[in-house]
């Protein structure tokens, strides 16, 4: 009996809190998000390989002394850096200020930082962080700052278009005049590399491979998931399981599984007890190694995996847009330009994208860089 009441009990929990309402800036975050996955998705289908798009890496830049984040990259006969934004009604600048009208009536006027400047200052950032820490020459006409508006209900200032014209583009004009088609590739690097510039050629597929190879193993973000939809974005620090808590350092993987919302997927919970649970896999102990065997030649020590079923935790009032845990298994998430960092009760979340090399990566950026530069 008590195996059927945890997994209906589970069911429901999710079925609850599928249907939660996302408030105003948690709905326009994901919007935003999902822009930034939909331009790397159009870029994939128009044939650049998926080794070649990259989403959301967070490459250092020297002059800044810390990571930024670079929304899209993708990485063709030239390098294109994507910012995108979603910001919907009328768009125009001035004096190195944005400024958005929403659609509404008596609307007032937002002002936002320079995007401009923003992408061309990441741009110069990445071709400086893959020429010192990587050994990549890339000419400056090789590296293309692009700033895409996505939202089909946003109106750019034509005079804007027109002085920025091949830098600041709505989502139409980025399809069709720079995701070509395979078959058209000459256009596109026509289209991309001025005659001024002095280079007229393309980047070489064995110096394409090596910048690839660079963005594959910088830091991105993690990526948690609500059942309702809500996104959240950062470095999970921590996870907290009925064993005890596991830090970052220590997780290899990291899976939260559920049944399907379907007939076949209740039959599933009932017959498993159970509509959902994680799992963590642990990395052996620093320094541990095999007694008597030669660490030189010895396998590595297996991990340990945790499983713990998902239920529903106590909760208490929001925190960061996100339960707060009272009690019950959670992780705690730090989210970027947040003072505090966000828990979150592992039953309350969908999906999860952790990634393996976000703490060891960065780190080793920094010194030698000044090293370098020294």
């Amino acid at each position: 009996m008590a195996h059927l009441q945890r997994a209906w009990t589970g069911w429901n929990h999710r079925s609850v809190a599928t249907l939660r309402d996302m408030d105003s800036d948690a709905a326009r975050f994901r919007a935003a998000l999902d822009a930034e996955v939909a331009v790397s998705e159009m870029a994939e289908t128009f044939g650049y390989h998926t080794g070649a798009v990259h989403l959301r890496r967070r490459v250092y830049i020297e002059s800044d002394g810390r990571c930024r984040e670079i929304d899209v990259i993708i990485v063709s006969e030239v390098v294109l850096v994507v910012e995108v934004k979603h910001w919907t009604g009328d768009v125009w600048m001035s004096g190195g200020i944005f400024y958005q009208r929403p659609p509404v009536r008596n609307a007032t006027s937002i002002t936002h930082p320079d995007a401009l400047e923003e992408v061309m200052h990441k741009a110069n950032g990445l071709q400086r962080y893959l020429q010192r820490q990587h050994g990549i020459e890339l000419p400056d006409a090789a590296v293309r700052p692009v700033l895409v508006f996505t939202n089909r209900n946003v109106r750019l200032d034509p005079a804007m278009l027109q002085r920025h014209d091949g830098i600041i583009m709505t989502l139409e004009t980025f399809k069709s005049k720079v995701l070509q088609p395979r078959s058209r590739v000459w256009d596109s690097v026509q289209y991309w590399v001025p005659v001024l510039s002095g280079w007229s050629g393309s980047l070489s597929t064995t110096v394409q491979s090596k910048i690839n190879e660079a963005l594959a193993k910088t830091r991105t973000w993690d990526t948690v998931t609500l059942h309702n939809g809500q996104l959240f974005t950062g470095d999970i620090h921590r996870v907290s399981l009925s064993e005890g808590t596991v830090f970052r350092d220590d997780i290899a993987a990291f899976r939260v599984t559920w049944t399907s919302q379907t007939a076949l997927g209740w039959v599933a919970t009932m017959w498993q007890g159970c509509a959902g649970y994680v799992e963590v896999e642990v990395l052996p102990p620093r320094g541990a190694r095999r007694v008597g065997v030669d660490s030189k030649t010895a396998p590595p020590l297996p991990r340990r995996t945790l499983r713990e079923v998902l239920t529903p935790a106590s909760l208490s009032a929001t925190h960061g847009g996100a339960p707060a845990v009272v009690a019950g298994s959670h992780l705690v998430i730090q989210q970027p330009g947040q003072a505090a960092a966000t828990p979150i009760a592992l039953s309350h979340i969908a999906r999860l994208e952790f990634k393996s090399h976000l703490i060891s990566a960065d780190e080793q950026v920094r010194p030698q860089m000044h090293r370098r530069a020294s």
